[in-house]
């Protein structure tokens, strides 16, 4: 998996937000992680105990890219691809951030060298290849009659949003010939019972986006090319 930044032309924004707040925890997604957290130490927790995931902090138009297989993807388990911080619109000064404007919750505890993130929304960009989408024929004939059946859906991830938070998630194949771009709304982390987490109701589009078993071979190529992933977040302005 790799991720990259990158910038797409900029606009001035500006707004005026109800302080959010975050007092309930919540468990961390990832595999084999009980860590509880709670929206002051999010990212906190993503840069100290899971400092293997991509990371990258990025202000209103920049986006974060990431180019992947399918078989990056466990099948039906929610996979973290990276880690974002985003700073918000422009103008880019600190009282413009986020946590300033009322739709984030200070970021605490950070490491030293992460100071300057204190007032960023983080975000978890998530993915899951999995065969538990409604819509999808029921597995009666094994593996290959499963893979038939496989989706890979994408969601964003966060904790402490004050008011709706949207992302751009935007798909293509390398040679961007083959493209897909869907708005969507960042979920919150909840401690809900959810197979994908922070989505209370999955099969809501603006939730997510998703691929079928005959896009994502046409955006690998049959599985020959890495399959493309770019993410912006548009916080209210």
């Amino acid at each position: 998996m790799q991720a990259q930044t990158s910038t797409n032309s900029k606009k001035e924004s500006s707004t005026n937000l109800i302080k959010s707040n975050s007092t309930t925890p919540a468990q961390c997604p990832m595999p084999d992680c009980d860590q509880s957290l709670l929206a002051s130490n999010f990212l906190q927790h993503y840069l100290r105990d899971h400092s293997n995931l991509s990371f990258i902090s990025i202000e209103d138009r920049e986006t974060m890219l990431f180019h992947f297989k399918e078989s990056a993807f466990p099948l039906n388990k929610p996979y973290c691809l990276g880690v974002l911080a985003y700073g918000g619109h422009e103008p880019c000064r600190s009282e413009n951030r986020p946590a300033m404007l009322g739709y984030a919750v200070e970021n605490q505890f950070l490491p030293q060298r992460f100071k300057s993130l204190k007032h960023f929304l983080p975000v978890l960009v998530m993915g899951c290849r999995t065969t538990r989408l409604d819509g999808q024929e029921s597995v009666t004939q094994g593996d290959h009659d499963e893979e038939k059946n496989v989706s890979i859906v994408f969601w964003l991830l966060t904790m402490g949003t004050g008011v709706q938070v949207l992302g751009y998630l935007s798909i293509s194949d390398v040679s961007l010939r083959q493209q897909r771009r869907r708005m969507v709304q960042l979920c919150e982390l909840t401690n809900s019972s959810s197979e994908f987490p922070g989505m209370n109701c999955p099969r809501k589009e603006w939730n997510m986006l998703q691929l079928n078993r005959r896009e994502i071979d046409l955006l690998s190529h049959d599985g020959t090319a890495l399959i493309k992933l770019e993410v912006m977040i548009d916080g209210p302005r």
